[in-house]
């Protein structure tokens, strides 16, 4: 039996994320709520590269094709269907939306093409 969106559990994936220091903002463990600890980002975490990107597109995809076969699972898949939300594709996704409609005004007013 699949469950309402309330019933199911948030995930939230980092990248570029070395380490959280607990101890730097008095983390208590009987009020994981609050001063959770102050985030470590990682120096050699680079967004621009082409691998970097590649890495993290992948990941949307592979946890969009996980396969699971558990009473729990929706459909055979470990995510739900249209639950998974990728910042990075959205990003580019509205990169080719902008570079169409630049290259429409430039065909629109008879000056050339991008390329």
């Amino acid at each position: 039996m699949i469950g309402n969106p309330q019933q199911y559990a948030t995930l939230v994936w980092l990248w570029g994320v070395e380490d959280l220091d607990r101890e730097a903002d008095g983390f208590n463990v009987y009020v994981p709520s609050y001063n959770r600890g102050k985030c470590k980002y990682d120096n050699g975490f680079d967004l621009y590269q082409d691998a970097t990107q590649n890495a993290l597109l992948n990941a949307c995809q592979t946890m969009r094709d996980q396969s699971c076969g558990a009473s729990g699972c929706e459909f055979g898949k470990l995510m739900r269907s249209n639950s998974v939300i990728c910042p990075l594709e959205e990003f580019h996704c509205l990169g080719e939306r902008i570079e169409l409609q630049f290259e429409w005004l430039l065909l629109r007013y008879n000056c050339g093409t991008i390329n």
